[in-house]
């Protein structure tokens, strides 16, 4: 089995700055975006407003409507309180943990399209994740979409394309293993 599957059901959040992260999701993935933050959009290396920024949403659910990051943005105390944890800890391993977090929850297998042709909207990623989610697999509301990690909604996606004719790519070492597998039953 692909390990990317694995991930995707055993996955934990961490805890960054004391506060417990939720699965990252679409809705975090179009929040982070639309804000700019650089541990999605690159341009420069993120500093600690960044990480305080990511912290505040990824640790709400498309639900919450973002209330923590919003009691942060209004709330002195608050502020200073984070930044206050931000002094104190310690700063590469607190970055490692975001990214770390990011790599795993952003991962999902890849899909060569046989048939069919791109339709580029200009729509963000997250919003075609989500999309297809809603329309691929009934009964799951649009709040339930948008929370669903990442790494799982492209697992779906990608076991519904194989399903459908796509040819999931493999990674080497995998492919390699499933070969060696397969001449040493026959």
């Amino acid at each position: 089995m692909d390990s990317v599957f694995t991930r995707a059901m055993t996955l934990r959040p961490p805890r960054i700055l004391g506060v417990r992260l939720r699965a990252f999701s679409c809705w975090h993935a179009l929040v982070l975006l639309t804000l700019g933050n650089p541990f999605l959009v690159g341009g420069r290396m993120p500093n600690w407003g960044d990480l305080v920024e990511l912290v505040c949403v990824c640790s709400d659910s498309w639900g919450d409507d973002l209330k923590t990051f919003g009691r942060f943005s209004v709330s002195p105390l608050r502020r200073f309180v984070m930044f206050l944890r931000c002094m104190v800890i310690n700063r590469s391993k607190a970055f490692d943990i975001a990214w770390a977090y990011l790599d795993a929850f952003c991962d999902f297998p890849e899909i060569v399209h046989v048939r069919g042709k791109e339709r580029p909207s200009g729509a963000p990623w997250p919003y075609h994740l989500v999309a297809y989610t809603l329309r691929e697999h009934g009964g799951i509301t649009r709040a339930e979409a948008w929370d669903m990690s990442v790494i799982e909604a492209g697992c779906l996606k990608a076991c519904n394309e194989e399903a459908n004719g796509a040819i999931l790519e493999l990674a080497v070492d995998e492919m390699v293993e499933r070969d060696t597998e397969r001449a040493a039953a026959g």
